[in-house]
């Protein structure tokens, strides 16, 4: 995800998902929050499946 706001005060951040392009938002204290750098980010985006499989995730990217 791409950040876009985040509301400590309110436990609140919010982004646009690099896999499936919609807008959520999570806890910051317990969504397991991990900041990549904007490569990082394409990079695992753009290499989505074969991350995913490496880590024993799904991937299917629209399970994200």
């Amino acid at each position: 995800m791409i950040c876009t706001e985040v509301d400590p005060a309110q436990d609140l951040i919010v982004g646009i998902s690099l896999l499936s392009g919609d807008l959520s938002s999570c806890s910051l204290e317990n969504c397991g929050i991990h900041k990549l750098t904007r490569d990082e980010a394409l990079d695992r985006a753009a290499g989505w499946e074969q991350w995913a499989t490496e880590r024993g995730l799904e991937p299917d990217r629209s399970k994200y």
